[in-house]
């Protein structure tokens, strides 16, 4: 009997995770007017067995501001996420990114 060759068969269970799951992944303002600023509130929920801390979160240019809790979302818990955009001096389309990171698996 080799007990390397037993151990590596041995199963490994997970500890207690924490996920986030959006209501939505994507928000289309529509047609604005250049210098207008809108806001839309993404709501999440905890869905992991642990609190969820949310370490950073950062918009992919100056125009796109988002807000984030700073406090743990209890597993279960709802929280939300303001986005602001500002258009002002942006013309056409436009494509933004908010960037989360968070103790998620």
């Amino acid at each position: 009997m080799d007990p390397a060759a037993d151990a590596a068969e041995a199963p490994v269970e997970a500890g207690p995770s924490t996920s986030i799951s959006f209501a939505e992944n994507a928000w289309d303002f529509g047609t604005i007017d250049e210098g207008d600023a809108v806001t839309h509130i993404f709501k999440f929920t905890n869905t992991g067995d642990n609190p969820l801390i949310i370490d950073r979160c950062k918009g992919s240019c100056g125009c796109t501001v988002p807000q984030c809790p700073k406090e743990p979302i209890a597993p279960g818990e709802v929280g939300e996420i303001e986005v602001k955009f500002n258009s002002k001096g942006k013309k056409n389309k436009q494509t933004k990114t908010v960037t989360i990171n968070a103790n998620t698996v």
